[in-house]
Order: structure tokens, then C-alpha cells, then sequence
């Protein structure tokens, strides 16, 4: 059995009716990986985001989306946010537009694991150390300190990872 499994995912511009993403199907096994690759702008993370429920809501989307047993294109707004802050999750490739600029590295690690896990700020900041930590960043409580332009590519990619 598939961890996600995605048949048909159709996402279409119901303002001007042009499809953007057409029938894309796919299946997640656990413990792999999987890589969506394409050309810029034919709808890798717009798909991503319409799995997750973080598509536009002038976007119309059709298909299937099955995680657990939930169709995850027919959930609700809660019932996903549960999902997405701990289940799943997107790593952009460009990970230095999904930090707010004006915020510390750690600030913005310790909201999601508090809002998330529902745990002390101090416990999310240790936790945010640890995951730090474990994708092999270096003097973590440096780099919870720093603005994300303080950071490579790819160690905000790690940080999103985290």
C-alpha cells in the first residue's frame, strides 16, 4: 500500500480556464523518496501545494490525493494543517522564499514546532537546536540566530528540512 497515492490531479485557472497541471498521477512508497522533476513553470510545486491544501483559491482542483486512507483534496483546512505540520511537507527548491526576511532563523523555527507540537518556547528552542543538529549544521545556536540572507541555499534547505 502506498503512503500517498495521487491519480489524476488536475489543476486548472478558473479565471481564464487554461489548465495548468493535467492528470498527474503518482505513488509514494514509505521509507523512499520521491523527486518531481520538470521544466520551471510546469507545475511541480503548484501541485505539491494543491495536495497540501496551499493552492490559490482561484485554482480548481480535481483528482485524487490519498494519505492514510483521506482524500486529502477533500479535507478541510484544519484537518490538513494537522497533516502538513507534521506528516507532510514541501521543500522548495528556492527555500530562501519560504523564511520571512525580517525574522531570525530560530524565531521562525521555534513558531512552527510551538504552534505545531504545542510545546514551550524554550522546549522548541532546544528542539530546533536538535533538528539543526541532526541535518549536520554546524554551531546550530549561531545559526538560530541568524537572518536567512545570512545563509547559503542549502543550508536553508536544511534548516526547512529540520
Amino acid at each position: 500500500m502506498s503512503l500517498l497515492e495521487v491519480k489524476n490531479l488536475s489543476i486548472t485557472d478558473s479565471r481564464t480556464g487554461l489548465p495548468i497541471v493535467q492528470n498527474l498521477s503518482f505513488a509514494l512508497q514509505s521509507n523512499t523518496c520521491l523527486g518531481i522533476v520538470g521544466e520551471s513553470g510546469s507545475g511541480k510545486s503548484l501541485s505539491t501545494k494543491a495536495i497540501l491544501g496551499l493552492a490559490s483559491p482561484w485554482l480548481e482542483i480535481s483528482g485524487t490525493a490519498f494519505y492514510q486512507g483521506k482524500d486529502l483534496l477533500q479535507q478541510t483546512g484544519e484537518d490538513l494543517r494537522k497533516i502538513r505540520g507534521q506528516r507532510i511537507c514541501m521543500i522548495l527548491q528556492d527555500a530562501m522564499t519560504a523564511f520571512n526576511p525580517l525574522e531570525p532563523i530560530g524565531k521562525q523555527m521555534m513558531e512552527t514546532f510551538r504552534e505545531n507540537l504545542r510545546i514551550p518556547k524554550k522546549e522548541a528552542r532546544q528542539l530546533a537546536a536538535d533538528a539543526l543538529h541532526r541535518v549536520h549544521i554546524l554551531q546550530p545556536e549561531q545559526v538560530l540566530q541568524k537572518y536567512p540572507h545570512q545563509l547559503s541555499g542549502g543550508m536553508l534547505q536544511r534548516v526547512m528540512i529540520s
